[in-house]
């Protein structure tokens, strides 16, 4: 069975999979882009202060808003009650950007230096409504808007980029910048409440119904998904300024892999969320389409990277490079999607369990190899601690009776790895 597809005339070929993919690499194509143009524009220490505020509000706010993606997607397909609906998940969503800007606030109080406190309290009103601003992509991607959502990213995300690049490459003034940041975020939220639907309506059953379902996710994405940020922050507070710009810049997966990866999942969660049989076929061809686009990807890229790194960002930039392809080894935990299965089934409790062995053995390898070997020891903790969590929730599906085995292409998957293996092996006498 095909993906439902209502568009017409240069839209026709849109669906729930490739508009979120779309969407998304408009997102994530507007930083890596911007981390090029700031590499050789700006000095440093002005890039740590911006790489700073980005990771502190990615670290309070991505578990919130990604839970919200993951588990609405399959509510509201269920209910399909959208405009009845939408209200009460935008409450949810307030409450959200509240606890984010508590946390927000709270690490600015015990960890960072008075001078560093008076630029990052400046990010704080651009934290508060760009959170609030995400709920205009949310709405549109669950109204099935799939033109008006990707007519939006492009604006949006082409602001963004020019506001950037005035205060930090022309201005090279990171107060100006974040004010400017600001000004977008709340012209966001102004468009979100002129589409949302009328009238106001709360219903508190649908509010405690969407909390229950969120909870799980965002306490699972709050202790596995926070890893990666706090061994940032790690390098941040241990290691020197260049240090942490080095491990920033390289341990960015590459946007187009992750946003392939991540929209699949999320997608077919509400896909497969309405009849698990009736998608299967479908599924598995988009899987094997899915592994040979991000194995392709990634293997070039392995194999380019320091050529790349030297030529876009420059020589003080090559070390990166290192970092950057054990990154790319990411995407063998990246392209398993128990998490998808566990979602359209309800079984989401178990993401309790695997995120906080993640956290765990992210923490305990990151910190002991990062001793050892530096930011590149941390990255292979990161790394072993991925793996752990999706083999725990393959562990786990197979207990709900859903055979991993019998959706996965394992064939393409194992070849996939191999070649991927053997390129990583090659890169390391190159590096």
């Amino acid at each position: 069975m095909e993906l439902q597809n209502n568009t017409k005339g240069i839209y026709s070929k849109l669906n729930e999979v490739n508009t979120l993919q779309l969407f998304n690499l408009m997102r994530y194509g507007t930083h890596f882009l911007l981390s090029f143009i700031l590499a050789w524009f700006c000095n440093k220490e002005l890039i740590a202060g911006y790489e700073t505020a980005l990771l502190l509000s990615t670290l309070v706010s991505f578990f919130f808003i990604s839970s919200l993606n993951q588990a609405m997607v399959s509510y509201f397909k269920k209910n399909d009650q959208t405009k009845k609906l939408i209200w009460s998940a935008f409450v949810v969503l307030v409450l959200m950007t509240g606890v984010s800007v508590v946390l927000f606030v709270l690490y600015l109080f015990f960890f960072s230096n008075a001078e560093e406190q008076k630029k990052m309290i400046r990010f704080l009103p651009f934290l508060f409504f760009n959170m609030l601003g995400y709920f205009v992509e949310f709405y549109l991607y669950i109204s099935s808007q799939k033109k008006k959502m990707l007519l939006y990213g492009m604006l949006t995300f082409l602001f963004y980029f020019s506001l950037v690049l005035f205060g930090m490459g022309l201005k090279q003034n990171l107060v100006l910048t974040f004010s400017l940041l600001t000004c977008l975020a709340i012209c966001k939220c102004t468009y979100m409440f002129l589409i949302l639907p009328k009238p106001i309506r709360i219903y508190k059953d649908h509010f405690f119904a969407i909390i229950k379902t969120t909870l799980p996710i965002t306490a699972s994405l709050l202790l596995g998904g926070s890893l990666l940020h706090i061994l940032g922050l790690y390098v941040k507070q241990s290691f020197s300024s260049d240090d942490f710009v080095i491990f920033r810049y390289g341990s960015r997966e590459f946007p187009l892999i992750l946003i392939l990866a991540n929209s699949f999942s999320i997608a077919y969660t509400g896909i497969l969320s309405k009849n698990l049989a009736v998608h299967k076929g479908d599924f598995i061809r988009s899987y094997k389409r899915l592994l040979w686009q991000c194995f392709t990807i990634a293997i070039l890229l392995m194999l380019s990277s320091k050529f790349l790194f030297f030529t876009f960002y420059g020589e003080s930039f090559t070390e990166a490079a290192k970092i950057f392809n054990i990154f790319l080894l990411f995407i063998l935990s990246r392209l398993l999607f128990p998490q998808t299965f566990l979602l359209a089934t309800n079984n989401q409790n178990y993401f309790y369990i695997s995120s906080s062995l993640e956290l765990f053995f992210g923490l305990l390898f990151g910190f002991w190899l990062g001793n050892i070997y530096g930011i590149v020891g941390i990255a292979y903790g990161a790394l072993i601690a991925y793996f752990i969590e999706k083999f725990v929730l393959l562990y786990f599906l197979s207990k709900t009776g859903v055979s991993y085995q019998k959706w996965m292409p394992i064939g393409h998957y194992l070849i996939g790895a191999f070649l991927l293996g053997i390129c990583y092996l090659t890169s390391l006498f190159v590096l």
